[in-house]
This record gives structure tokens, C-alpha cells and sequence, in this order.
């Protein structure tokens, strides 16, 4: 059985082998919400006008940060790397505010999406959330608490000064906006048990209306029509099993809609993805935005990895630390070696 990590049997010196059956889970919410995003403008992008552009797109949120290499902590060398190899570097960050704002909360996800033309590909770095880092003018904190500390500017910033990266740019998705996205493509099917009825039943009658309540509460199990709302309550129970168990179902549900995404017809894109731009915010600029487009259109290859990795950051140790709470402590430099070499093919 997993680990909780709030279990009170951690002493606060104490740590826990990353290489032990007891491993922490990263949470995924957010973080699936970047990745179905992105695969939804993968599958859109190619086909579209400037007039449907202009009408998908306009309720994006964007907004200006200061790019400069002293304000977003980006090294001479790291400048260099971008300039060299032509690969530009954004920073995708998941949250889950539930008043449907992007501007506070701590990032659930954050992922460093390069943009590779010459090798038509496209590659996503997944940063731990509970990674133990600097954050300047914090100390040392877990990785997420950066966004609710100074938003995506510090969160940026803090990416580029432990990793040795030349990020300057970002796109913030808000999960929480997420049941919107699900009614637009009608629902999704999937297998409700016994125990996970009783719990999305306590949670919808927590938070729905009295009126809402009949038409939300689930009626009995086996498969089940669920709309966004439900949907989302589904994918964010977690009280009667474990959060290996919470991240299947979050998982089933975005590989449900991902599934009736690809299977709906090209004239229904342009509001699929005008919903799917409500979700976010980004310091990419429209016109920038639409200069991708021929690229992302060419159907460029995909390649992930995450930080840290056991195979690869040995030295991990995971567990309690002090205030800290629940964290992954590895060597930043060489994670940042690693990265650099996954991003610009070195050697």
C-alpha cells in the first residue's frame, strides 16, 4: 500500500527511499489537463483559418511579463543554448483554482514544453511538484508553492534558476474550468462501483444546490452518462481508496474525452477549442500564438520526460523534512544537466 503523506510516523529529519515500494505519486489533475489541451490543438490547429482563429481565440486570457534575463533569472549560457539550437522553451503550469481564476493558487502541474522545428518534435519535461528548490526570496520551499507565491513570472524564474534554463514565456490552464470542456463534447461514459457512487453523492450533495441535486446525484452503478460536473467529482474523489486509485479514474475520464474529441467532426473544432482557450492564460502573444500553427499542423513528434527520475537522479530521497512537509530532494544541477541534454540533444 502506498504511503500517505501525511502519516504520522514520519519523523521531521527523516527521509524515505525513492527507490522503495513506498513512492509518492505526482498528482495529475492539472498536469493530464495541460497534455489534453495541447493534443486538442494538435489535432485542431492544421485545419483551421484566420477567421476561425480569431473566433476560437478570443477568450484567451493574455497577459505581458517582463522577459528579460534579469527579471526571469536566465544565465548567459542558457541564452546561448536557445540561440544556438533555434528551440524555444514555454512554461506550462496547471492549476486548480475553483473560482475559476488562473491568477493564484499553487501550480498542480509544471511541465517545460520545448518547441523543436528543426527536429520536428516537441518535448514536455514534467517538474515534480514537491521537488525541494530556492525560490527567490522565499528560501527553500517545495517547487509548486512559487506560483501562489509571485505567479507565473516567479514560477518561471524559479525554473530557470534551478534548472539552468532560458524560459521566457508561459501558459497557465485552470483544471477547475475543466466540467466546461466535458459538456462540450456531450459527456462521457464510464464504470461507476458501489463505493464511488456513495462518494460522489456526498460531495454533490455538499456542493450542488437543492435544486441541482436530483439531476446530479448518481442513481445506481455500472456505467454511467456523466456530464462535466459529475464528471469532474468522479475524477476528484479520493476518500475511499487510494490516490493511485484517484489518478486511474482521473486518467479514464480524460482518455474518454480525448476519445470523443478526435471522433467529432472538423465543423464542431472552432468552439471545442474557443472552450478550451477559456481555460487559459498565457504571455504568448496571438500573433506568436498563430506563427505555430504551420508547425503544430505537420503533426511533430511527442517525447516526455520527468524530474526526478530514480533511473537517472540517483541520489533522490523523498519524505518529511522539517516545515517543508512531503518533498523530493535530488541534485538541481545535474537534474538541469539532464534536462538541457533531453531538450537540445546533448551529449
Amino acid at each position: 500500500m502506498s504511503q500517505n503523506r501525511n502519516n504520522r510516523s514520519y519523523r521531521p529529519d527523516t527521509y524515505e527511499s525513492r527507490s522503495s515500494s513506498k513512492r509518492k505519486k505526482m498528482p495529475i489533475s492539472a498536469g493530464r489537463a495541460v497534455l489534453l489541451t495541447l493534443s486538442i490543438l494538435f489535432v485542431v490547429l492544421g485545419t483551421i483559418t484566420v477567421v476561425a482563429y480569431q473566433y476560437m481565440f478570443a477568450p484567451l486570457t493574455v497577459k505581458a511579463i517582463d522577459r528579460s534575463a534579469s527579471a526571469l533569472g536566465i544565465a548567459s549560457n542558457a541564452q546561448d543554448d536557445m540561440q544556438e539550437t533555434g528551440v524555444t522553451n514555454i512554461a506550462l503550469f496547471g492549476v486548480d483554482s475553483r473560482d475559476d481564476s488562473s491568477d493564484d493558487g499553487r501550480s498542480d502541474s509544471m511541465i517545460i514544453l520545448s518547441i523543436d522545428k528543426t527536429h520536428s518534435k516537441v518535448k514536455l519535461t514534467s517538474i515534480l511538484r514537491d521537488s525541494y528548490v530556492p525560490i527567490d526570496g522565499h528560501g527553500k520551499e517545495k517547487i509548486t508553492h512559487a506560483y501562489a507565491y509571485g505567479g507565473a513570472p516567479l514560477a518561471i524564474r524559479t525554473l530557470n534558476e534551478n534548472y539552468n534554463m532560458d524560459i521566457q514565456d508561459y501558459v497557465t490552464v485552470n483544471f477547475a474550468q475543466f466540467a466546461k470542456l466535458i459538456d462540450s463534447v456531450g459527456g462521457i461514459d464510464t464504470d461507476i462501483s458501489d463505493t464511488e457512487m456513495k462518494e460522489m453523492n456526498d460531495v454533490i450533495w455538499g456542493s450542488e444546490t437543492e435544486q441541482a441535486r436530483d439531476s446530479q446525484l448518481i442513481k445506481t452503478t455500472g456505467v454511467q452518462h456523466l456530464n462535466g460536473s459529475q464528471a469532474v467529482v468522479y475524477a476528484r474523489i479520493r476518500e475511499d481508496d487510494s490516490d493511485n486509485a484517484r489518478a486511474d479514474r482521473q486518467q479514464k475520464v480524460l482518455g474518454y474525452l480525448l476519445d470523443k474529441v478526435e471522433a467529432m467532426p472538423m465543423t464542431e473544432y472552432p468552439a471545442l477549442v474557443r472552450t478550451a482557450m477559456g481555460m487559459c492564460e498565457t504571455s504568448l502573444s496571438q500573433d506568436t500564438i498563430l506563427g505555430y500553427v504551420p508547425f503544430l499542423g505537420s503533426k511533430p513528434s511527442l517525447e516526455k520526460i520527468t524530474v526526478p527520475d530514480i533511473k537517472y537522479e540517483t541520489d533522490v530521497q523523498a519524505g518529511i523534512y522539517g516545515d517543508a512537509g512531503w518533498v523530493w530532494r535530488y541534485n538541481l544541477s545535474n537534474a538541469g544537466k539532464r534536462i538541457r541534454s533531453f531538450i537540445y540533444n546533448e551529449t
